[in-house]
């Protein structure tokens, strides 16, 4: 099974965006995605070449931790 990979993408002026980090822990994702937004930055985690939402980020990290 592979794992999966979690690409956290900053924007900047006219909606160009860069990379900001990749990791494969969706609870490290969802931790920088939170400081970065409450810090003002627009800011979005994509897996797969899908944005997830909040939610789904939530979700899959929470399910890290516990099997952890």
């Amino acid at each position: 099974m592979q794992r999966r990979s979690f690409l956290i993408y900053g924007f900047e002026g006219r909606g160009g965006k860069y990379l900001v980090m990749e990791t494969c822990s969706a609870s490290e994702a969802r931790d920088l995605r939170l400081a970065r937004v409450c810090s003002g930055f627009p800011t979005a985690v994509f897996s797969a070449d899908v944005e997830l939402t909040a939610e789904e980020l939530d979700r899959l990290a929470d399910l890290e931790i516990r099997f952890r």
